[in-house]
């Protein structure tokens, strides 16, 4: 794969995350609905706190950290929550300080 120059250029292809996700394996070490869930969960933190700490403001940050967001909020189901104020910093890019204050 080419690099494209956006901050996380690779990925887990969908057929192959759909393979692990839904394997009819009863092994003990198989991960639950709910483990699954708690992984997207602290990634999701870890991707807002990569955007909040971000000393220089750095668009493309930004950019990775609401791709990858989004696709979690959407696949878990989870709450808007960060990625409102990112996607508020995206449009307004002039205005990033005052965003990255609120919090």
């Amino acid at each position: 794969m080419a690099y494209s120059g956006l901050r996380w250029p690779f990925h887990l292809h969908d057929l192959i995350r759909s393979a692990i996700r839904n394997a009819d394996d009863a092994n003990d070490d198989r991960w639950s609905d709910e483990d699954w869930r708690r992984a997207a969960e602290r990634a999701f933190r870890a991707l807002e706190a990569q955007w909040r700490q971000d000393p220089r403001y750095d668009r493309t940050v930004l950019v990775g950290c609401l791709q990858q967001g989004l696709a979690l909020a959407q696949d878990f189901d989870l709450d808007l929550d960060w990625l409102a104020d990112a996607a508020f910093q995206w449009r307004a890019p002039h205005s990033v300080r005052s965003v990255a204050a609120w919090k």
